[in-house]
């Protein structure tokens, strides 16, 4: 196991096992991005949903945002998993999901 995203909030434990992967689903957006920022130095793309907020906490030129909550049907505020992912990976790839939204999981 690796820690990725720093020693305090906001770190997650992951397998040492991220070859091959291209992508980070992360929904939940928070004041710090320290997970993210790590992941995509490791030459990830980290998509981001959340309609709590307007933007990710910084810029980062590698990350993508999306302004919507995930849910069990695709409309205006919300996505499903499934529409989100696809509609960046395509099923091209086996993208890394990580899901922390404060209850809402």
């Amino acid at each position: 196991m690796i820690r990725c995203g720093g020693d305090a909030d906001g770190a997650h434990l992951l397998p040492d096992d991220l070859d091959g992967i291209t992508a980070l689903f992360s929904p939940g957006v928070e004041a710090v991005a320290t997970f993210e920022t790590e992941i995509v130095a490791r030459g990830m793309i980290c998509y981001m949903a959340d309609a709590s907020v307007t933007s990710p906490p910084l810029h980062n030129a590698a990350f993508r945002f999306d302004a919507k909550f995930l849910g069990l049907r695709d409309s205006l505020e919300y996505t499903t998993i499934d529409s989100w992912v696809n509609t960046y990976e395509a099923g091209n790839h086996d993208p890394l999901l990580q899901i922390d939204i404060e209850g809402a999981e």
